[in-house]
């Protein structure tokens, strides 16, 4: 289940797989189109069932197939429309997500890792609040 395998622009990765390693090797493998969830913590299973992103972009846009267990139907194959990607959610019901295939774009590694890089601090700058020193609370330190 966190087994990854890129092949050429096609990653296909185990629904347990690391979400942010994923997305760190596929920026050094030169392949675009996952940086935008720079910072998301969790699976690759979670991402998908809950449409991972923001306003870089979100799992879905990069779908090309999602293998999931349903109980009364066994395993199956859905193609990015029948998952039913949407804000923060899918239509998978009670199916358990088992593995995906993404379709990515080719680039040069250098480029997609400074995009990386770029949004991930894009995000703690906006997203983190600071940290207050203790002198700001009448403490010395």
């Amino acid at each position: 289940f966190k087994r990854v395998r890129i092949e050429g622009e096609t990653v296909r990765a185990g629904c347990g797989a690391d979400l942010m390693q994923l997305v760190q090797r596929c920026c050094q493998s030169g392949l675009a189109g996952l940086e935008g969830l720079a910072g998301i913590p969790g699976t690759v299973g979670g991402a998908i069932r809950m449409n991972a992103g923001g306003r870089h972009g979100e799992i879905g846009d990069v779908v090309e197939t999602v293998d999931v267990l349903t109980p009364g139907l066994g395993r199956r194959t859905l193609t990015r429309q029948q998952v039913g990607f949407g804000y923060r959610r899918t239509e998978l019901g009670d199916s358990v997500v088992t593995a995906v295939t993404l379709r990515l774009a080719g680039g040069n590694p250098d480029e997609v890792c400074e995009r990386f890089k770029d949004i991930w601090q894009s995000k703690k700058d906006t997203q983190c609040p600071p940290l207050m020193s203790s002198e700001k609370h009448g403490e010395s330190v």
